[in-house]
């Protein structure tokens, strides 16, 4: 496993991922002032690309049936008004 500092990260992280991709390095060992912060491993077996459709569908509606928004959820409360009494 490579160690890297975490200042090298930023002007050399195209690098870095060349060396994950193409040499085969196992993983990267990301850390700061000789810690570690991080590992930047490649996936467990090929994910393929990610369509924009397939990001969006992870993204939106992931919560769809979770729960049940209530018919009064827009309804002025008068306590929660007055917990802001000055602020609104």
């Amino acid at each position: 496993m490579m160690q890297v500092e975490l200042p090298e990260i930023q002007p050399e992280f195209a690098n870095l991922l060349n060396l994950l991709e193409q040499q085969g390095t196992e993983a990267l060992l990301i850390t700061r002032n000789g810690r570690p912060l991080a590992k930047l491993m490649r996936p467990a077996q090929d994910c393929g690309p990610l369509s924009a459709e397939a990001v969006r569908k992870k993204r939106i509606g992931v919560a769809e049936g979770k729960f049940i928004v209530p018919d009064d959820f827009d309804k002025w409360d008068s306590e929660v008004a007055e917990l802001f009494e000055g602020y609104l």
